[in-house]
């Protein structure tokens, strides 16, 4: 039997939104792109393919610990400069 407490909107093609007591999921394509916005464990994003994010002002990234990470290389530009790093850091201008 079915929680009354959740509430699931979906189509055919696979896209749906969960709304849960603790948890809104919204799901693009299953195991492939979805949100989770937990009460309990905060919020997720996951994709198989690129997330970009843009702000046409600031864009801020602040936690008690902020952690980046790729398995190729990590890269910070600004207009002018790049950051670039790989097993050893190159620094670009």
């Amino acid at each position: 039997m079915q929680d009354p407490g959740v509430k699931i909107f979906g189509n055919p093609q696979g896209k749906e939104f969960t709304l849960g007591d603790k948890e809104l999921t919204m799901t693009a394509k299953e195991g492939m792109l979805y949100i989770s916005m937990n009460k309990d464990v905060g919020v997720s994003l996951k994709s198989t393919s690129n997330v970009n994010i843009s702000a046409s002002g600031a864009l801020t990234l602040k936690g008690a610990t902020v952690s980046l990470s790729g398995t190729q290389s990590l890269n910070v530009k600004t207009s002018s400069d790049t950051i670039e790093l790989l097993e050893e850091n190159k620094i670009q201008q």
